[in-house]
């Protein structure tokens, strides 16, 4: 796969092809509330729940069986043999990922993690430098 399209088409299958969990139904309409905006407009921008240990895991193995090795997209790291998206467990609860589209060319090309509906400080997800170094 062309090294430009790696990214976008595993972010885009972690969101479309179940990788990602959806959101749970409290979560949904704390957003709902918080943002004031329908079940249509979640929808519209594929909002879906910060994973799990396990959950990452899972949508990790799924994205490594599909496109092979991740090291060049951004939010993997390699830990004891297994590929995870470096995000910190501790914001599952209420913590959810939004898509960016790429305007130009309409593809995913990165997620913004949410720790809270109210969080007014998202951040890419992407490899931490402690990541890098290890």
């Amino acid at each position: 796969m062309n090294e430009h399209l790696l990214a976008p088409a595993c972010y885009a299958f972690l969101i479309h092809c179940g990788g990602l969990p959806p959101l749970s139904k409290h979560l949904a309409e704390e957003i709902e509330r918080v943002w004031g905006i329908d079940d249509d407009t979640i929808e519209r921008l594929a909002l879906r729940a910060y994973p799990t240990k396990i959950q990452n895991l899972i949508a990790s193995h799924a994205c490594t069986a599909k496109f092979g090795d991740l090291a060049r997209v951004g939010a993997f790291y390699r830990f004891r043999g297994c590929w995870w998206l470096d995000l910190d467990e501790k914001w599952c609860r209420n913590g959810f990922l939004m898509p960016i589209i790429d305007a130009r060319w309409g593809w995913i090309s990165s997620l913004v993690a949410f720790r809270h509906t109210r969080d007014q400080r998202p951040f890419p997800v992407q490899l931490r430098a402690e990541r890098r170094a290890a």
